[in-house]
């Protein structure tokens, strides 16, 4: 699967960051994790759920991607 849409969360130059990939109806479909690897096991579970989350609370650094993929059923 590939994603034509990447938003990171932070900064890429300055680690920790995750980038998520998004297909064209705004699902996650791969995400990638710099020095934050405790936050991957859930952002795997949301991308195998092919999780269609707004933008900005994929980008909210106070939420831990834990947290959101509580949060979706």
């Amino acid at each position: 699967m590939s994603a034509p849409d990447w938003i990171v969360r932070g900064q890429l130059n300055e680690p920790p960051c995750m980038l998520f990939g998004l297909d064209e109806a705004g699902a996650l479909v791969g995400a990638i994790t710099v020095n934050f690897g405790r936050e991957m096991r859930s952002v795997r579970q949301l991308v195998e759920r092919r999780a269609k989350l707004a933008r900005e609370v994929l980008l909210d650094p106070g939420r831990t991607m834990r947290e959101i993929a509580k949060e979706v059923v």
